[in-house]
């Protein structure tokens, strides 16, 4: 049912929105990674952005469905051939954009039209489809403009991560710098001390934004040890839950670098048990901590691709590494290029 902006209940697509507004200042490469990789795990994950792409009459007119009947409504969804009345932003040269938005506020900053929510890729197909220039996000302000040639470099990026059935792949791996506290996924793990009462860095971004609710679950939990892994809902973050883990303090010891393997294996076990299917991970121990980035970088993506592996077939699961600067970006990305395009060496050669 389309409902102006302001009746709707829709959770702001913050993953997406985040990274259109660092786009708009940065307009870097490392920015324009990081568009690409929220739209990507928006679609995979089937979050949804607003549109004034609402259902039509075989007139081409919008259809109201509020006026509707049940019968009349599941008759209508029933149909393959669902035409849909589009909105367009026209730009200075003529060319028709797609008008999208992160969230009803979004819509409300500008020219007020009723609205629907769909699938971003659903979204980008149809700009496509309809020969439109492309897709604008958030028209009224920190808009970013994606052209028609850059949907369909997506949608086929899009393509790819599913498998010939047209379901997900199993054992999905991103990587995206941001703010942690801002993943829209069904846990985040924080960086955590014995205590789990807050701290700096990792740990105390993710209280603060949490909200006092955290302090109050986490007294519950009575400290964890290190290599460990406990869980708490995540109150006002946008992810369901937090798994708190604590890393070691470097000392260069193999008791060290085992010690922060099994805060990842232990996070991905945990989550098993809470039915968790997408989790975000920072970086762990890289901060007062002291573990040089780049040896707690293998460690982390070693630990995750072998954890996936032993649950291939048997569990789904998406992990994003989540890192806070270029420098943790461009390891981790060296990192995973290597390990993600490794072959087998042919035993003939």
């Amino acid at each position: 049912m389309h409902k102006q902006a302001d009746e709707m209940e829709f959770a702001p697509n913050e993953r997406i929105e985040n990274a259109v507004k660092n786009f708009a200042v940065e307009q870097d490469d490392a920015a324009g990674q990081a568009m690409t990789e929220a739209i990507l795990m928006s679609a995979v994950n089937s979050e949804e952005l607003l549109a004034p792409a609402v259902p039509a009459g075989e007139d081409g007119k919008p259809l109201d469905l509020e006026y509707m009947t049940d019968e009349q409504i599941q008759k209508f969804l029933e149909n393959d051939e669902i035409s849909f009345a589009i909105h367009a932003v026209t730009d200075d040269e003529g060319n028709d954009w797609m008008p999208v938005f992160t969230s009803p506020d979004k819509v409300m900053e500008g020219e007020v039209v009723d609205v629907m929510a769909h699938q971003i890729e659903t979204l980008m197909a149809m700009a496509v489809d309809t020969g439109m220039a492309g897709i604008v996000i958030n028209p009224w302000s920190d808009s970013l403009n994606i052209p028609a040639e850059s949907l369909q470099v997506l949608l086929s990026s899009i393509q790819a991560m599913n498998d010939e059935d047209g379901e997900s792949l199993e054992g999905d791996i991103n990587l995206i710098e941001g703010d942690i506290v801002n993943m829209e996924c069904d846990a985040i793990v924080n960086a955590a001390n014995n205590t789990l009462m807050g701290g700096s860095g990792v740990d105390g971004a993710i209280h603060a934004a949490a909200g006092p609710e955290l302090d109050d679950a986490c007294r519950e939990l009575h400290g964890c040890k290190t290599g460990e892994a406990k869980i708490t809902e995540g109150f006002q973050l946008p992810a369901k839950y937090i798994i708190h883990t604590v890393g070691p303090i470097y000392d260069g010891s193999d008791q060290c670098a085992d010690d922060l393997a099994d805060c990842y294996w232990n996070a991905l076990n945990l989550a098993i048990d809470y039915d968790i299917h997408t989790i975000a991970f920072p970086c762990i121990s890289t901060g007062v901590f002291g573990y040089p980035m780049a040896e707690a970088a293998e460690i982390a993506v070693d630990t995750v691709l072998t954890w996936m592996d032993s649950y291939a077939g048997e569990y789904d699961m998406q992990v994003t590494f989540c890192v806070h600067d270029d420098e943790a970006y461009q390891v981790y990305t060296e990192i995973l290029d290597e390990e993600l395009t490794d072959e087998p060496e042919d035993p003939q050669n």
